[in-house]
């Protein structure tokens, strides 16, 4: 940890960097949140420490606390979530494609910019049916 900090201008940063990432995340008896903080802070503004961010932020598997495991099970729960806005807001498309309904290109956008998934699901129950956009999109 030291090296990297004192070496943090050396041309060698990079693999100093990645020897220590290494022989942190083998060791079960080190908290790396720890240990990856206070190198980043050591670092300071030098371009090692922006490398070290990115380094960071590419592989995060070897963090074993709880709060890590909480936050991957959040951006994989927020990752399921978005799909499943994207594949619904596809298949009212496709459905609408499928039955040779026209939609503009406004439409297509406002059905694929679309996040509200209650929206979406009932815009999709009206996509089997609806006669035109007119109908798919109607309030109510």
């Amino acid at each position: 940890m030291l090296s990297a900090i004192i070496h943090a201008k050396s041309p060698d940063m990079d693999r100093i960097q990645r020897s220590v990432a290494l022989a942190l995340s083998r060791r079960s008896d080190v908290d790396f949140t720890v240990w990856a903080e206070s190198l980043e802070r050591g670092l300071g503004d030098t371009q090692a420490a922006e490398n070290w961010r990115t380094m960071m932020s590419l592989d995060l598997s070897f963090f074993r606390s709880k709060t890590s495991q909480w936050l991957r099970e959040m951006g994989r729960e927020e990752g399921r979530a978005e799909g499943r806005v994207q594949e619904r807001a596809h298949g009212i498309v496709a459905i609408m494609t499928a039955r040779e309904v026209p939609l503009t290109a406004d439409e297509v956008e406002r059905v694929q910019s679309c996040t509200d998934e209650a929206l979406l699901d009932r815009w999709f129950g009206r996509a089997v049916s609806a006669e035109s956009a007119a109908e798919l999109f109607a309030e109510g």
